[in-house]
């Protein structure tokens, strides 16, 4: 990333998901976000998908679960 996002200004619940095989840049970003979300509004949520790459091959079930799961959080 060129820029690192704005977290911080986030004015909407943000469901983060990744795996845990994800690209090391954005494995950076989600350690950076995790740090962010108890001040982010409520309902945030980072999932990790243990096993899954960046684009969830093979992971579908698990990837709809969390899916499903961080909007029941709102």
């Amino acid at each position: 990333m060129r820029k690192p996002f704005p977290f911080g200004k986030t004015q909407v619940h943000m469901l983060n998901i990744i795996g845990s095989e994800d690209y090391p840049a954005v494995q950076r970003q989600a350690k950076e976000l995790e740090s962010l979300l108890d001040d982010m509004p409520p309902g945030s949520a980072q999932i990790r998908i243990e096993g899954a790459s960046h684009y969830f091959d093979n992971q579908n079930k698990k990837l709809v679960k969390a899916v499903i799961d961080g909007l029941a959080t709102i």
